[in-house]
């Protein structure tokens, strides 16, 4: 198995973060990375839908590879291909966004 990084997606008990510090997030994961041995796993729990969309625009710059990523939300894996797109969309996940937009334009 690869390296791996597992992102959880939990708004309720993940790492809440201002959005200024997202960057400064991202380097130290992608550094984490280079730090765990071949068969390593690094999990991550956020509540932040930022992480997960700043994850997905990494792999498509091409800066991680999408092999290396999976998410998680309430014990579903979703898998990543090189465009970051997901493979599944559970309802919830990262969604508030959507859901809040869909109310003010209705």
């Amino acid at each position: 198995m690869p390296k791996t990084i597992v992102i959880e997606y939990d708004p309720i008990e993940g790492k809440h973060m201002p959005d200024s510090c997202m960057s400064t997030e991202m380097q130290s994961i992608t550094e984490s990375l280079n730090l765990i041995d071949e068969d390593g796993v690094l999990a991550l729990k956020y509540a932040n839908e930022t992480m997960v969309m700043m994850t997905r625009l990494l792999v498509k710059r091409g800066l991680l590879n999408h092999e290396n990523i999976i998410y998680r939300f309430n014990g579903i894996d979703m898998h990543i291909d090189r465009d970051a797109r997901l493979d599944k969309w559970p309802k919830g996940f990262c969604d508030n966004f959507d859901n809040m937009l869909d109310e003010i334009l209705d």
